[in-house]
């Protein structure tokens, strides 16, 4: 076998290995390449349950927000007109008192309570 031929054996091994080597990168790049595809996917799913997640806890926050805040309306209108009554109460009762009793000042224990109370109820509605 003459040199030449050695070399040009020698080229084409080196030429087949060069080869195989580059089609195993190109398919382990292929590989990683489809597996970040996988990666990229799958976050994309993630993100848009933990999304979906959100938005109904944000939905379930604000209707718990609306109710809590309809009750504490509702409350301080109850709570407003709780003196308005309670006044009228009072003030039905000292007139139903002081017409069946004889004296104007109140002297019974049950005048002088329904008294007091007439008189914080006013007091409280003028604040």
């Amino acid at each position: 076998m003459s040199i030449q031929s050695k070399v040009e054996k020698k080229l084409k091994t080196r030429v087949q290995e060069l080869v195989s080597a580059l089609e195993r990168l190109t398919k382990s790049g292929e590989i990683r390449h489809q597996q970040s595809a996988e990666f990229v996917n799958d976050l994309k799913r993630a993100n848009s349950n933990l999304v979906a997640a959100y938005e109904k806890a944000k939905k379930k926050h604000q209707n718990k927000l609306k109710k809590l805040e309809s009750q504490m309306m509702a409350m301080v209108e109850r709570h407003e007109t709780q003196p308005d009554t309670l006044a009228g109460s009072a003030q039905e009762a000292s007139n139903c008192i002081s017409s069946t009793s004889s004296s104007a000042s109140p002297t019974a224990p049950s005048e002088l309570v329904l008294f007091l109370f007439f008189e914080t109820v006013s007091a409280r509605k003028s604040s």
